[in-house]
């Protein structure tokens, strides 16, 4: 899943929780929840990840533990920043992630999957 915030003009959420469902899910398996901490860009726009409608885009550069990437903001406008990786969760069965997108907008994103099926609840409180 691509770098985004789940609070923005559109969406007021304020709390977001995911509870994992995923019995002997490993590292190995992918799809991880990735948290990133998000400041200013200085690189040139050649090195930019950028957006595309391509569905058939894979997400490989989420591997890096940087990025400068091209995302929506509060305002819902595309901006670039800089990105660094400040934690991977692995969706392991009954774990619970709780997210405060007021004091903090909680950028995120999920690594490519291998060929297991990732199973999740997600819930957004307003």
């Amino acid at each position: 899943m691509w770098l985004h915030r789940d609070r923005n003009a559109g969406s007021p959420a304020t709390i977001g929780m995911f509870l994992y469902l995923n019995r002997g899910w490993t590292a190995e398996d992918g799809g991880l929840l990735q948290m990133w901490r998000r400041s200013p860009s200085t690189a040139p726009p050649d090195n930019v990840v950028r957006w595309t409608h391509d569905k058939d885009l894979r997400l490989d550069f989420l591997q890096r533990p940087d990025l400068d990437v091209e995302v929506g903001d509060e305002h819902n406008q595309l901006a670039t920043y800089h990105f660094a990786l400040i934690e991977q969760i692995v969706p392991a069965f009954n774990r619970v992630v709780v997210c405060d997108f007021v004091s903090d907008p909680a950028y995120h994103s999920v690594t490519p999957g291998q060929s297991k099926i990732r199973y999740d609840i997600t819930q957004r409180f307003y």
